[in-house]
């Protein structure tokens, strides 16, 4: 059976490589055949060449579309210069967060009432009807978010955001945004930047819900992530303090057996300045254990030498108890930041947000 099959594909074969052949012969002895096969031939690879570079620059567009809520943009206010900070953004349902922090709230209003939030589709004609929007200040720190309640659709959206206040002499006369990565020159104090809200970088949060509490809101934009942070510093800084105690702990005990040596008392880690000048650059701040042990044990050093390894080891356990008294004094301010941010989620915080909602939707025909 496997002989009979191979027979069948060698007469396939065959059959083509006569066929090729009889075409070959026909259109290099036919010269319209000819011009026409290589007419046909340069057709094809143009189209084949046009076709592939939409096909590239339709998934560069798609994949733009959906991951266009970049959050390491550098934005700023067009008049003020104020840095605008965006951070990753989330969703849930029909409800879009998208939070920012200003850098620099000297020259700009962090009251919720002096803005106005703009959206603008980018490739639709307009954005639904039901589509509005509210914009928040978490007290005077310029930490804020804007929450989109409406089905957006999934492509970009650009948002701009116009401060009217007058706090400021800055807030005079044009500077520029850039909407849809084209710089436009407008009269208003306004930040620019363009999200999905279904793009593939925006989370998904069940906790985001139309009756959650500014608390919530809240945590869900910053305190959260502010408290992860605290919390993972916090652990870092005691891995760090344990392997310094480690080492403080061992040198001490190699440092006992020296003292041994040098006829000292055990628990004396004080520097000796007895020890020979012209050896002092043999002290280091930083000494092997085989060093310590051959000092401890070996005969074949001298008293001078033993004494520039101890010093040196002594240099070394008086750096490292002041690194621990850092990381002790980091770990006192981490908890002081935690109970900040504690006292201000809790408590604070009521008094001293601010929210706004007007919306103005606006076709692309006109995108200053």
């Amino acid at each position: 059976m496997f002989k009979k099959g191979f027979w069948k594909l060698k007469k396939l074969w065959l059959e083509m490589l006569r066929g090729y052949q009889y075409l070959n012969r026909f259109i290099k002895t036919n010269l319209l055949a000819n011009r026409l096969f290589f007419f046909l031939i340069t057709i094809a690879l143009i189209l084949g060449s046009v076709s592939l570079g939409y096909y590239h620059k339709s998934k560069d567009e798609y994949i733009k579309a959906m991951t266009v809520s970049d959050i390491d943009q550098s934005l700023s206010f067009s008049q003020t210069g104020t840095d605008f900070k965006l951070y990753p953004q989330s969703r849930n349902d029909n409800l879009t967060v998208i939070p920012f922090k200003l850098n620099n709230t000297e020259d700009q209003s962090v009251e919720a009432k002096d803005y106005l939030v703009s959206l603008m589709p980018i490739t639709k004609e307009k954005l639904p009807k039901n589509v509005t929007s509210s914009i928040l200040f978490f007290g005077v720190g310029g930490e804020g978010a804007i929450v989109i309640k409406g089905e957006l659709p999934k492509e970009p959206v650009s948002v701009t955001i116009r401060n009217n206040s007058d706090i400021s002499m800055n807030n005079r006369g044009t500077g520029t945004v850039q909407i849809n990565g084209v710089e436009q020159e407008v009269n208003y104090n306004g930040v620019s930047f363009t999200i999905n809200a279904k793009a593939k970088n925006v989370k998904q949060n069940d906790k985001i819900n139309q009756d959650m509490s500014i608390k919530e809101l809240y945590n869900i934009t910053f305190a959260n992530r502010q408290f992860k942070s605290i919390n993972e510093q916090f652990k870092d800084s005691i891995k760090k303090e344990k392997t310094l105690n480690n080492r403080l702990t061992d040198l001490m005990k190699r440092v006992k057996r020296v003292n041994k040596t040098l006829d000292k008392d055990e628990n004396d880690f004080t520097y000796d300045n007895s020890a020979d000048d012209s050896d002092e650059e043999k002290a280091s701040n930083t000494v092997s254990n085989s060093d310590l042990d051959n000092a401890a044990s070996s005969s074949d050093i001298s008293n001078t030498d033993i004494e520039n390894i101890r010093n040196s080891a002594v240099d070394e356990m008086k750096e490292i108890s002041n690194e621990i008294d850092t990381e002790n004094d980091k770990q006192e301010g981490l908890k002081a930041q935690q109970e900040q941010l504690n006292d201000f989620s809790n408590n604070k915080m009521f008094d001293l947000t601010s929210m706004y909602s007007k919306t103005e939707l606006r076709s692309n025909d006109n995108p200053k």
